[in-house]
């Protein structure tokens, strides 16, 4: 019965997966001119014998387009965070031309390199930079949501596809679109024809 339910609902985030692709194809990468893209790193895992700082676990990315709907996330490959593996990521879901603001992480001091206009903040100073504006105060806050869903039963693997449901329900809700509905809706594209009809019970005999 649990192996049921368990690969039920991995069938479910693999739709999730699908509609996300589909979503984003349509939809083009997020900034732009004018526009302005927060980025940020998480790392999503647990303390080490649930002490002290070490944290094992997965980096992620996340790239949040300011007062529009775009956000992105993806795990950085081999968990690491050079630029070398950044800038490719970011390149994937932000176009050029955008305002990206992140912190001084030295993954992203070459952005400007690229067609972007990077501005950063100093953390171990302020929250806002006093002199440019710039701020990653709504990435770093998205990450205490994403953090709630995931530790809800523990997320031990196919983190892939736990991030897509994440994204998936975020914005649906932003969208105040039923999750149910939308997710036989999403099921019906992806595998077309079904359900072919509706389940047939004994009141309509």
């Amino acid at each position: 019965m649990c192996s049921a339910v368990a690969e039920h609902s991995k069938h479910s985030k693999e739709v999730c997966v699908a509609w996300l692709d589909a979503t984003y194809h349509g939809e083009g990468k997020i900034g732009g001119d004018g526009c302005i893209v927060e980025i940020d790193e998480c790392k999503i895992g647990k303390r080490k014998y649930n002490r002290g700082r070490m944290v094992e676990g997965h980096w992620i990315i996340g790239m949040m387009e300011r007062g529009g709907s775009g956000y992105r996330l993806e795990i950085c490959p081999d968990n690491c965070r050079s630029a070398d593996t950044l800038i490719p990521l970011i390149q994937k879901h932000v176009a050029e031309g955008t305002e990206i603001h992140t912190d001084l992480w030295k993954g992203y001091l070459n952005l400007s390199n690229f067609g972007y206009t990077h501005l950063t903040v100093n953390h171990s100073q302020h929250f806002v930079d006093p002199d440019t504006g710039a701020y990653t105060q709504n990435i770093e806050f998205s990450w205490r949501s994403m953090r709630r869903r995931l530790s809800r039963g523990g997320v031990k693997d196919n983190l892939d596809l736990h991030l897509c449901e994440f994204l998936w329900r975020k914005r649906l809700i932003a969208d105040r679109k039923d999750l149910f509905q939308s997710l036989l809706d999403a099921i019906k594209k992806v595998y077309p024809g079904y359900p072919e009809k509706e389940p047939t019970t004994q009141m309509d005999q």
